[in-house]
């Protein structure tokens, strides 16, 4: 990693080098964009960009330590040249977003602050689900998409539904929009949407959920079984461990066509950079 100060931030920044290796089905033979999902304390974050997209060259993980009062320590995992935010973990929250996709959707203008932008606001000044609701209410917002937000110290998990009228934030009981039923069941302790278009009709994630849902769903089971089976995380996988603070990543292999959900996870002790002293 290496440091670089900033004037009225510290910035650690995280590189990763890959190497050329097997597939994920071919090193672990046990194998068997959900975005979102959380129980005891993890959350999953599966990014379905392009995977041979040029910005897949430069995976980095950043960690900001802002000096401005009330901020937060936390870590931007994305790609270097990329300073808004699509995922995001701290030693308080998590944060990650979903395309609301819509047959309904219609291209408005709308004037307000770029929705990546209000995910690193949330990172830097949230300190619970009640004030990471509270500052993408008060945002300015745009566009139409899903957030997940994740708290340590609440031991729950936020999925709102985010757009320029509304900002409307579900537990694992009350997704209006989930239309329960076979496909999105409702799973105790579980909050999820599935990729694609909502609802997608599409039981695969619901299914390894439910199946597992009696206190067995962990990092493995997000990583190997909802991404793999579902084939979701394309570009970008990242599973965090809120108790441990741990974050288990990956990333696709740029112009070999190996999606992330197809290849080993670094783990990585976050504990160490959120604590490292400017």
């Amino acid at each position: 990693y290496k440091q670089k100060n900033l004037g009225d931030q510290t910035m650690y920044i995280i590189y990763f080098f890959f190497f050329k290796q097997k597939t994920a089905y071919e090193m672990l033979r046990s194998l068997v964009g959900s975005e979102m999902c959380i129980r005891d304390r993890y959350q999953l974050r599966a990014l379905d960009w392009d995977h041979n997209a040029p910005i897949n060259q430069f995976p980095t993980i950043v960690v900001y330590k802002p000096t401005e009062a009330g901020s937060n320590t936390y870590a931007n995992i994305g790609y270097a040249g990329l300073i808004s935010m699509l995922t995001g973990f701290s030693p308080k929250l998590g944060i990650s977003e979903k395309v609301w996709r819509s047959e309904h959707l219609k291209f408005d203008d709308r004037k307000g602050e770029p929705w990546a932008y209000v995910l690193k606001k949330v990172m830097q000044f949230g300190n619970d689900l009640n004030s990471a609701i509270d500052i993408l209410t008060k945002s300015k917002r745009t566009c139409k998409i899903f957030v997940g937000v994740g708290s340590r110290s609440d031991n729950q998990f936020r999925g709102a539904t985010y757009d320029y009228e509304n900002l409307n934030a579900y537990d694992d009981k009350n997704c209006t929009m989930c239309e329960y039923g076979e496909s999105h069941p409702q799973i105790d302790g579980v909050v999820f949407w599935d990729k694609g278009w909502q609802p997608s009709n599409n039981k695969c994630v619901g299914g390894i959920l439910s199946s597992r849902s009696n206190g067995q769903i962990d990092a493995e089971v997000l990583y190997r079984e909802v991404t793999g089976r579902h084939k979701t995380g394309d570009s970008q996988i990242a599973v965090f461990d809120f108790q441990r603070q741990i974050a288990y990543i990956s990333y696709s292999e740029y112009g070999t066509g190996v999606p992330a959900y197809l290849r080993r996870l670094f783990k990585v002790d976050m504990n160490y950079f959120f604590n490292i002293n400017p």
